[in-house]
């Protein structure tokens, strides 16, 4: 794995030689495909064997504030109570750190406790003195586009669809932040490295084998199967799109095994 870590910050070393300032690379993957380790680990290489100034940060630090979403929550459709999907996200934040970052500013990296669901406070988070080699930003639905036409989103995909957004008003709301909001986002985006997993199914199995691990000593606790399937449901929609689409978008795709050992690197 060491040897593949190497081999992609090799490349994208390689991208910010030809690039004209700071280098924005996403790190694109479903939930459970290992994208947070593979960005630290890409952090450390490239600051060590490429001596790169490198900054990196998620998505999911970007969730808006539990005041912001349960506004949300009344305005727009209950569902965007919970942190996850687009339209939970504060892009003109995401944006702002951006534009810092690259102007060589003393920028404050946003930090997201989930352990309490909220953001953190402004003076709790990281600075970043300057302007940075390489920016590495991570996110499970990175790159995510809208549906390709109305009928795509007209029936539920799932039971967590058919229980909690039966009339499809959810992710039509979704769809509609994606077309609006979300591209100035990705934008920033220089370079897309995309985690291909085999199937949505591993999400689900990925999930099933943290919570044994995660309550090995009160297995009563752990989620069952079908509240693992309503808990991944939620971002199967996306996830599933995301398979049938990046792989032609992204500039490097990493195709991974049930294992998360990597089986290929594709480019375009």
């Amino acid at each position: 794995m060491q040897d593949d870590h190497d081999q992609i910050a090799a490349q994208i070393a390689a991208w910010q030689t030809v690039h004209n300032g700071t280098l924005t690379v996403g790190i694109s993957g479903s939930q459970g495909s290992g994208k947070t380790t593979l960005t630290r680990a890409l952090a450390t290489a490239l600051t060590e064997q490429h001596n790169l100034r490198v900054v990196q940060f998620s998505l999911d630090d970007l969730y808006k504030t539990k005041a912001e979403r349960t506004v949300m929550a009344q305005e727009v459709h209950p569902l965007f109570a919970t942190r996850t999907l687009p339209g939970t996200h504060d892009i003109a934040l995401g944006l702002e750190v951006f534009k810092s970052l690259k102007h060589g500013r003393q920028t404050a990296i946003p930090f997201f406790d989930k352990a309490v669901d909220d953001r953190t406070a402004q003076t709790a988070w990281t600075v970043f003195d300057g302007q940075p080699d390489v920016i590495l930003f991570e996110g499970w639905c990175l790159g995510a586009r809208p549906a390709a036409n109305a009928e795509e989103l007209a029936e539920p995909l799932n039971d967590f669809e058919r229980q909690k957004d039966p009339d499809g008003a959810w992710r039509r709301a979704i769809d509609l932040y994606l077309l609006r909001d979300y591209p100035a986002l990705w934008n920033e985006i220089d370079r897309l490295v995309f985690i291909k997993i085999p199937s949505f199914d591993s999400v689900f199995h990925w999930r099933k084998q943290q919570e044994s691990e995660t309550f090995s000593h009160a297995p009563a606790q752990a989620m069952s199967d079908d509240e693992i399937r309503l808990f991944t449901g939620q971002a199967e929609r996306i996830t599933r799109r995301n398979l049938e689409t990046l792989p032609a978008q992204a500039d490097m795709t990493l195709h991974i095994a049930e294992d998360h050992a990597l089986i290929k690197i594709t480019r375009n």
